[in-house]
């Protein structure tokens, strides 16, 4: 791997956040974003105290007015001090590109991205070019390697995740369309090559429909997505929808999970929501996997501005589920809020005893001004393993633009 020094990219980072300050006088260039800390204090399974750290950073630096050259960034640094932070404290990179873009027609992007187009789903250290040459369809390629899955602050060797992609969309009678092309090498063999075509469209005034199939062209099995997804709103009150889904899962392509074998499953889902007045819904969904170790899911819950109270039942041969969850929200002025939710679930694993879990969490949020936000909450848990398991976290958010 060839390692960016922490340092190096600490002062990248620290230019970019200064030069726009700097020059904040004349409306020359726009920074926005913002910071994210959070502190989470837990005592883990041996009783070890534990102060995690997460200290984000998202922004964006552009000329005003016309968005053509940008600079984008999402970074978190994150560690424990279980180790006084000298092991556990590292830099995460999960996004990190220049762009430049003339509205819809030109887009160059340049650096650590995440794409999802069709087929190629997932972060990537790479350059991207899109461009529409006519107002019904575009085309987009992409060439460079994956990102490392722990989003560290390295680049990979070229030869070690090669990746290059296409995206033609196009819209053809009120129907948008997607062919995509995947090619990836690991240490210069051939380890990824997959196409695929997706659909979506409004079929009549209230039905919605979306379907993709995405093949492997070489792979353990040809199949590696087929999806099928209806959304019907029959009504101002009703809405329906109905999902059938086979193959394997969608995994970003930087997954750690790439390497592991996931075997093929079907999958179906239905759902169907009701407002039975301005302010509550009630809704209904039944999942069942169709293959492998089948399973069902059935859900109930009736929603509202306040919170939501729901039922759970998970059956099928690895063992049954039940389960009641519930949450509230609650305004108790115009810049704080006061949210608590809870789960009950008794669950029992093919022949083993019945056991149960009861987690809580309560919290209050505050809006001292619009560009900040303090969250801290109490969290709790209770099952077989831990007879007390209680954590603290603090989120501090604040938004920043010039």
């Amino acid at each position: 791997m060839i390692t960016i020094r922490s340092s190096t990219l600490g002062a990248i980072v620290l230019a970019s956040i200064l030069c726009p300050s700097i020059g904040s006088a004349a409306p020359s260039v726009i920074f926005r974003g913002y910071t994210l800390t959070e502190l989470y204090t837990f005592e883990d399974a041996a009783a070890e105290q534990h102060q995690q750290l997460y200290q984000t950073l998202s922004f964006r630096i552009e000329r005003p007015g016309t968005q053509k050259l940008s600079l984008v960034g999402h970074m978190r640094y994150q560690g424990d001090s279980s180790d006084d932070f000298a092991e556990s404290g590292s830099l995460k990179i999960h996004n990190l590109y220049a762009r430049w873009a003339d509205g819809r027609r030109f887009d160059l992007r340049l650096g650590r991205q995440f794409l999802a187009e069709g087929v190629g789903f997932g972060t990537y250290d790479a350059v991207r070019l899109s461009f529409s040459p006519v107002t019904w369809g575009s085309a987009t390629f992409w060439g460079g390697q994956t990102a490392p899955s722990d989003r560290e602050a390295n680049i990979r060797n070229l030869d070690d995740a090669k990746s290059l992609g296409l995206a033609l969309r196009g819209c053809l009678s009120k129907v948008n369309l997607t062919a995509s092309l995947l090619m990836e090498d690991r240490g210069g063999d051939p380890f990824r090559r997959r196409a695929g075509l997706s659909a979506n469209a409004d079929l009549t005034k209230g039905l919605y429909a979306h379907g993709l199939f995405y093949i492997n062209i070489s792979g353990p099995s040809d199949l590696h997505r087929a999806r099928l997804l209806l959304r019907y709103n029959a009504n101002a009150r009703w809405r329906l929808f109905g999902e059938f889904a086979a193959g394997t899962p969608q995994l970003p392509v930087d997954s750690p999970f790439e390497f592991v074998e996931i075997e093929t499953s079907m999958l179906g889902r239905l759902g169907a929501s009701y407002q039975l007045t301005s302010k509550y819904w009630v809704g209904m969904r039944v999942q069942s996997f169709l293959s492998g170790v089948p399973s069902s899911t059935f859900g109930l819950s009736i929603e509202s501005g306040w919170g939501s109270l729901g039922y759970r039942q998970r059956f099928g041969d690895f063992g049954d589920e039940s389960g009641l969850f519930g949450s509230i929200r609650v305004n108790p002025t115009d810049f704080a809020q006061v949210y608590a939710s809870a789960e009950f679930s008794a669950y029992q694993f093919e022949d083993r005893d019945q056991e149960d879990q009861t987690a809580a969490q309560v919290g209050v949020r505050l809006f001292p001004v619009k560009s900040l936000l303090l969250d801290a909450s109490l969290q709790a848990l209770k099952n077989e393993q831990f007879d007390q398991d209680i954590r603290g976290l603090l989120r501090i958010k604040w938004s920043f633009a010039n």
